[in-house]
């Protein structure tokens, strides 16, 4: 045991204390990890704090040798604080998994306090999945997340773009033949020719060609954001439909009519119909 957990838990209240220490025929402490919980339940304010900082330490330790002190440290404010909402059991607390398996692909990498923090903020708007944040995905592949190089970019933006794309639906909107004619990577243009052509070409294979250098070695690295989103806004641009060419004016009255035509089937008065098509223009961006 270290000075610094002795100092820690000499700061605890008595009450905290035996709960979680005892103390062998020598005066020596000794922690009893099953209790961690029942300690941070008891706890009040700062004592949370300085529970969790221990149960790090502890985890350093035993179990996260590898890992070691330096690299929890760095993340250690954000830990608490997601401690404090969840506690440490590990069926509660999926950033326990998530730390361990990032760290073994990961071990000349330091996780930075707002790398995790943008993680948190992920899952607590329930945009990033327990499933992914323990270790697999639903394609059994370890999520973008684990990729060290997505921490140098704007995490939530190319994470968003990495779900949207693990959609069929939203897959098949993408006009791959303007894809194909994109300044990319050899490896995109090809696979958008193919899925241009016809051919059939699966969803997690799309994912990784659009963000791995190499499709199949997600450890890789990433391509630029550049190209990644070069690629989305390119894929966005639709084919030639009924509306091209005309103008918003157009656009307008073409909605309208069609709007005006459901309606006169409706038991809204005149004036209640012409107010509700403004409001649906007006939130289309249409303000003729």
């Amino acid at each position: 045991m270290t000075n610094e957990m002795i100092a820690i838990i000499e700061k605890l209240p008595q009450e905290l204390r035996d709960t979680l220490v005892t103390q062998d025929d020598n005066g020596n402490y000794v922690i009893n990890g099953d209790k961690f919980q029942d300690t941070l339940d008891k706890a009040i304010g700062s004592e949370r704090d300085l529970v969790t900082e221990l149960f790090f330490r502890k985890l350093c330790e035993d179990q996260w040798k590898e890992i070691g002190w330096d690299k929890i440290q760095e993340i250690l404010p954000v830990l608490q604080h997601i401690c404090n909402d969840v506690g440490f059991k590990e069926v509660d607390n999926p950033f326990l998994n998530f730390i361990k398996q990032f760290y073994t692909v990961n071990s000349d990498y330091t996780l930075k306090k707002n790398d995790l923090a943008k993680l948190n903020n992920l899952y607590a708007k329930d945009v990033l999945s327990y499933e992914e944040l323990t270790g697999k995905d639903t394609d059994s592949d370890l999520s973008i997340i684990y990729n060290k190089d997505l921490y140098s970019e704007d995490v939530e933006k190319l994470y968003k773009t990495w779900k949207w794309l693990s959609n069929a639906s939203n897959v098949k909107k993408m006009n791959w033949k303007e894809v194909a004619n994109t300044d990319s990577t050899k490896n995109i243009q090809e696979m958008a020719n193919k899925l241009a052509s016809g051919e059939n070409v699966d969803l997690d294979t799309i994912r990784k060609t659009i963000f791995y250098v190499e499709p199949n070695d997600i450890n890789s690295g990433l391509n630029s954001s550049t190209i990644i989103d070069k690629v989305m806004k390119t894929s966005a641009l639709n084919n030639v439909s009924k509306d091209s060419g005309k103008s918003v004016e157009d656009k307008s009255k073409s909605i309208k009519d069609e709007v005006v035509n459901l309606f006169d089937k409706s038991n809204l008065t005149t004036n209640e119909k012409k107010d509700l098509i403004n409001q649906i223009l007006s939130t289309l961006g249409y303000n003729k």
